[in-house]
């Protein structure tokens, strides 16, 4: 909503007093007074204005809401991305784990196969 500007004094209390008479007849139709139509007429605009602060409130609730999501599930994402790596680099790890027993193996075989051919060497002698 716009701001009321209001171009002299007199057109300020020429509305105030518009106002006034308005919630004074109001009041009359109500069997009141200025107050009586003053509350009459405030009642639906305070209805207005709560049901938008409300209505704010509720829109600016679920962006919120919906941000958490979105942050939730980029987090999500990226803890999910750092299991993947991990399970790459423990599968790379146990590849190259796996590499050097197979080496390790291999030279004990070798080792093996030296004292055999040294032991039937030495029985020889």
């Amino acid at each position: 909503m716009g701001n009321l500007v209001f171009n002299s004094k007199d057109s300020m209390q020429n509305l105030i007093k518009l106002v006034n008479e308005a919630a004074e007849a109001v009041g009359k139709v109500f069997g009141g007074g200025k107050g009586t139509g003053a509350f009459v007429l405030a009642a639906p605009v305070a209805a207005l204005i709560v049901s938008g602060v409300a209505e704010y409130i509720d829109d600016k609730q679920q962006k919120q809401i919906q941000a958490e999501k979105e942050r939730l599930q980029r987090e999500a994402i990226s803890k999910q991305a750092a299991l993947i790596q991990a399970l790459r680099d423990d599968a790379q790890l146990s590849r190259e784990r796996q590499d050097y027993l197979e080496c390790l193996n291999q030279q004990l075989q070798k080792a093996l196969e030296d004292f055999q051919r040294e032991a039937v060497q030495d029985e020889q002698v």
